[in-house]
């Protein structure tokens, strides 16, 4: 019976051609579509998650006017952070984040390197999101004024395999 099935399948295949092309060109494209949303979705969804505070992290953003035109930018006034946190109740920490900083020249002894994904931060970075270090201590990491927090790939360009804070104090 199933093999009864197949036979009219193909002989309608063969005699409807066009429509048979048009069918089956629409169900290809309609998967194709539906996957590339669903990678889409799942991509969205896995951002973050490494972060123990995810769920209660947002982005501050507004809509600024200019000429009678909206403007949603993702850039707020500096002071907004300290001064929220402090007037509304809700907000438990704050961090600032610059990534918009020009090329910076670091000197290691006799070595001259230009960087370019340089971000400046708030102290509180570390207590909004938790990043792994390999050394140091997440709560002290960004209390001085002058502190620095190197990936490992910049700590190997710039200390080899020495240990960066031995290297910094001698």
């Amino acid at each position: 019976m199933i093999k009864n099935f197949f036979l009219i399948a193909v002989r309608n295949i063969s005699r409807h051609k066009v429509f048979t092309f048009i069918n089956v060109t629409g169900l290809a494209v309609g998967l194709a579509a539906s996957l590339l949303i669903l990678l889409w979705v799942q991509d969205e969804f896995s951002f973050e998650k490494f972060n123990l505070n995810a769920g209660n992290i947002y982005r501050v953003e507004e809509d600024q006017f200019y000429s009678g035109e909206r403007y949603h930018v993702t850039v707020t006034p500096h002071p907004g952070g300290p001064v929220w946190k402090q007037k509304i109740p809700e907000i438990k920490e704050q961090t600032r984040i610059n990534l918009w900083l020009p090329r910076i020249l670091f000197r290691q002894e006799e070595k001259l390197f230009f960087e370019t994904s340089i971000a400046t931060v708030d102290s509180g970075f570390f207590n909004v999101f938790t990043f792994p270090l390999l050394m140091g201590d997440p709560e002290t990491a960004l209390k001085s004024p002058h502190s620095i927090v190197l990936s490992r790939k910049l700590s190997e360009k710039y200390f080899g395999n020495t240990n960066p804070v031995e290297a910094i104090c001698l």
